[in-house]
């Protein structure tokens, strides 16, 4: 049997985040798990990293998390994941969860979540200038969370301080089953 698909998902570890974000993840997590994928994430137990974990395996499907000392030593890891791999650092943590992922779904998170987003965005763009293949990005806009984000990309095409082919590197999503659905296609 082929070896599952894993699906990397960048979200809140923010307990204030609003319900129906928190719902959302939960959908998306159970949803990735249907669709036959396993999920990446930062392997916490707090608000939406949770949440999307939580929804995987309610599907079946295994949780792998890549979690720091930090968090650990916390109490912030997430005791039923399928798999905790412990990375050194937050860079280390992000490049971890980068080799092990098929595609990526951003869900409405804060400055971390903006950060892995960018992160894996221009290491996309350095593969697609090398002529490599690229792995899908999708940026659920749930709520129209990131709609702020989508017109600052679009300012940025028009600046021409970003080249427009960039476009074909990510996915505004509005819904879960949008979301998985366009990485269905795109796996």
């Amino acid at each position: 049997m082929a070896e599952r698909k894993k699906i990397c998902v960048f979200c809140s570890s923010n307990d204030a985040l609003d319900q129906t974000h928190r719902a959302a993840a939960r959908l998306l997590g159970r949803l990735i798990g249907e669709a036959g994928f396993d999920l990446i994430w930062g392997g916490c137990d707090i608000a939406s990293m949770g949440d999307v974990a939580r929804g995987v395996q309610e599907a079946r499907g295994q949780a792998i998390g890549v979690i720091t000392q930090y968090f650990v030593d916390r109490g912030l890891a997430f005791r039923a994941a399928d798999e905790l791999i412990l990375a050194p650092d937050l860079h280390e943590r992000k490049k971890l969860m980068q080799q092990r992922a098929d595609g990526f779904i951003i869900l409405p998170g804060g400055f971390g979540t903006l950060d892995e987003l960018f992160h894996v965005f221009t290491e996309q763009i350095i593969r697609m200038k090398a002529g490599k293949s690229t792995q899908p990005i999708v940026i659920l806009n749930w709520a129209s969370f990131f709609d702020g984000l989508g017109s600052f990309f679009e300012h940025l095409y028009r600046e021409k301080v970003a080249d427009e082919s960039y476009r074909s590197l990510y996915y505004l999503a509005d819904s879960p089953d949008s979301a998985v659905g366009y990485l269905r296609q795109s796996l």
